[in-house]
């Protein structure tokens, strides 16, 4: 990877989103529509998509409460598990038995400039 070229997390490929559009890009290999590096190439500019979109939203902030089932951090990504989770959105609240979170450490690619 070149010095200085952003990384991007592949996380949201794990969304429903994700696994559609590797469905659909395993379905054109196979129809010979479009080659393997083609896909690849087209995954990595989902993941930059993905990632630049979500961080450019103005979002209202969210608040979660439960007991931590587990935890881990490993390459700049914090995995939570919780029972007994609620999550507030403010105007709304949603309460579930088990709730895993994934969290990637926003400033991976800032660039300090001295």
């Amino acid at each position: 990877m070149a010095k200085n070229q952003p990384v991007y997390f592949e996380v949201y490929r794990y969304t429903s989103l994700g696994y559609t559009l590797q469905d659909t890009l395993g379905d054109l290999i196979e129809q010979g529509e479009i080659t393997q590096d083609k896909s690849t190439e087209i995954m990595k500019a989902f993941d930059k998509a993905m990632n630049e979109g979500l961080a450019s939203m103005d979002l209202p902030p969210v608040k979660m409460k439960g007991p931590i089932k587990e935890y881990r951090h490993t390459d700049s990504v914090w995995t939570l598990v919780l029972n007994d989770a609620k999550v507030d959105f403010g105007d709304d609240t949603l309460t579930t038995s088990k709730l895993k979170l994934v969290a990637c450490d926003g400033q991976i690619n800032k660039v300090d400039k001295k």
